[in-house]
């Protein structure tokens, strides 16, 4: 049945393909900000004593800003090119069957 569906895809394959490389960068993307977060409260845990400069966490800081923004940026694409993709489907899908009837 996936088989058959697929050959609807025709030339909407580049914004499918683009929209899984895209929705593969947000999940990665989603998942390295807690790890940052993590490292920076260790950090901040283990200076208690001796401070922590406030250089580490304006870079901490710009790092976590630019990966949301990123991921925000891949989120937005995906969605673009996912709807562009999925109306050709249906399209294609709906003169496919059009032609076989």
């Amino acid at each position: 049945m996936i088989k058959k569906l697929a050959r609807s895809i025709r030339e909407y394959k580049k914004p499918s393909i683009i929209t899984m490389i895209l929705m593969v960068g947000e999940v990665l993307i989603e998942c390295l900000i807690p790890i940052i977060i993590a490292n920076l409260v260790n950090k901040i845990a283990a200076s208690e004593e001796t401070g922590l400069e406030m250089s580490y966490l304006l870079k901490t800081g710009l790092l976590l800003v630019g990966l949301a923004i990123l991921s925000l940026g891949c989120g937005g694409l995906a969605a673009f090119t996912c709807a562009k993709a999925s109306a050709g489907f249906a399209k294609n899908l709906r003169h496919d069957l059009f032609n076989r009837i």
